[in-house]
């Protein structure tokens, strides 16, 4: 019932959602045919979660805008549509138009000139920001930065024009098309070619497993060490 989806109602996750509709797998489109007259409700899909309830969330941001602290750690909950003012805000590395959101909470009232300082955090193998949005819009924002490192308010608000007219050209729903072209001519596994991209190669959020493998591969090897035939069966289901 689960990996064919045969149910009235089904609840599951984005990444089963896109993987079912993009994959060269029988497994993931066994349930493909399952959205044919289905209504599709994606709950939440730009979503912050804070581990906050709301009641605690609002009473904190009410505690804010009183000035009851002098410094304040958040997510991105704060960037839009919360009304709070500050001094001085630092943001990790994001698309400009995320910064943006986040320059949008520092001088708020206009009281005294403010500051945003953008930093590049990294894990010591890539940036963080990598982790959460794609490259392309990163790599345009780096590149507007380090045009002019110290702007002001003005010069900002008009980076943001250059920043929307770069993205535009780079993109151009290059990449989308390339994978639907795969698509449409059912080309499911293969080379990457300039025109279409296999749909094998469709991966909703990239992740490295590299770690994971090799513990298991260092399992696997212990479990063929092993003399007793039943203990190593017994290893095998466990792994």
């Amino acid at each position: 019932m689960i990996e064919g989806w045969n149910a009235e109602i089904i609840l599951t996750t984005f990444i089963q959602l896109f993987h079912t509709i993009f994959s060269n797998r029988n497994k993931s489109l066994r349930k493909f045919h399952r959205l044919s007259n289905a209504i599709i409700i994606i709950d939440e899909v730009t979503y912050l979660s804070t581990h906050i309830t709301p009641y605690e969330r609002l009473k904190r941001i009410q505690e804010i805008k009183n000035n009851k602290y002098r410094v304040v750690v958040s997510t991105q909950l704060v960037e839009a549509g919360v009304d709070i003012d500050f001094d001085v805000v630092y943001r990790d590395l994001a698309p400009l138009d995320s910064i943006h959101q986040a320059a949008g909470r520092c001088n708020r009232n206009g009281l005294k000139k403010g500051e945003v300082h953008v930093i590049h955090l990294t894990d010591g193998h890539r940036s963080y920001a990598s982790y959460i949005y794609d490259a392309v819009r990163l790599n345009v924002t780096k590149d507007i930065l380090r045009s002019k490192p110290n702007m002001s308010e003005k010069e900002f608000l008009q980076s943001i024009e250059t920043y929307f007219q770069m993205l535009a050209e780079r993109v151009a729903n290059k990449e989308s098309n390339r994978l639907l072209k795969g698509m449409q001519t059912l080309y499911f596994d293969g080379e990457v070619e300039s025109d279409r991209i296999p749909v094998s190669h469709f991966q909703l959020i990239e992740e490295s497993h590299n770690r994971i493998e090799k513990a298991l591969y260092e399992r696997f090897e212990k479990v063929l060490g092993m003399e007793n035939r039943w203990e190593q069966q017994q290893a095998f289901s466990e792994i």
